[in-house]
């Protein structure tokens, strides 16, 4: 009986022995988790310190003579680009405008007809144009010519363009502009187109009226009438003006 309670108490000793030492080993497990812990977190501080700085925002130190300035480039640039697009527009319509009359009097002049008639065929170009407006105007003829002889004829057409230009004072060269401008400053565009047609049709014994008057085309009687009277030059004789037309004053 006695070596019973001797046992007993042995085992009610041992018990809490091992919870002591239980405890004491989850004490050690929680303090190398701690460590742990403290070990990456310190990891990620030198991370965080290794990291660039971001580069601070810049401040806009721009002042009301800045914003100014910047504006007034802004227009500047815009009035120089409209003179250009407003010069390029009329340029290329008065262009365009004299390609068509010039096609069209070449085209009335192969078929053989006479200078009134092919004047009244280059005035077509007119049906495409459109009305004159605020900074283009419509064009214009210049000056109209149609010289024949028996070998050539040739069909010179000018025409012209006033364009009003949205800002003159930036125009350097002051010789571009018109000269009889007072309200308004406009820039003329000339140009001047020519036919040439060799061996023209339907001219040879026949009177056509021209700018230097009526004139009658020597036909092939008139060459061999050239030939009998000792002509020592080949070519038939040129074009006689018959009636010049009334000068006007």
């Amino acid at each position: 009986m006695e070596e019973e309670a001797g046992d007993k108490a042995e085992s009610k000793v041992e018990a809490p022995a091992a919870k002591v030492e239980e405890s004491a080993a989850k004490v050690e497990e929680s303090a190398a988790k701690v460590e742990e812990s403290a070990a990456k977190a310190e990891e990620k501080k030198v991370e965080i310190k290794a990291q660039p700085k971001a580069a601070p925002a810049p401040k806009d130190n721009l002042s009301i003579l800045d914003l100014a300035a910047g504006v007034l480039c802004l227009v500047v640039s815009s009035l120089l680009l409209g003179n250009s697009y407003v010069a390029y527009i009329g340029k290329s319509y008065n262009e365009r405008f004299l390609r068509e009359s010039i096609a069209l009097a070449g085209k009335a002049a192969t078929e053989g007809l006479d200078t009134p008639h092919v004047l009244l065929a280059s005035y077509g170009s007119w049906a495409h144009c459109a009305f004159p407006g605020f900074f283009i105007e419509r064009p214009e003829f210049v000056s109209f010519k149609d010289e024949i002889t028996p070998e050539l004829r040739v069909v010179t057409i000018s025409s012209s363009t006033r364009v009003r230009v949205p800002a003159p004072f930036l125009i350097f060269d002051k010789g571009a502009l018109d000269a009889d401008d007072e309200s308004y400053q406009h820039i003329t565009f000339k140009n001047t187109y020519q036919f040439r047609l060799n061996n023209p049709k339907n001219i040879r014994g026949t009177r056509i009226r021209t700018p230097n008057g009526i004139i009658k085309v020597p036909g092939k009687s008139d060459a061999e009438a050239a030939k009998k009277n000792g002509a020592k030059t080949g070519a038939p004789p040129t074009p006689e003006v018959e009636s010049a037309p009334a000068s006007t004053k």
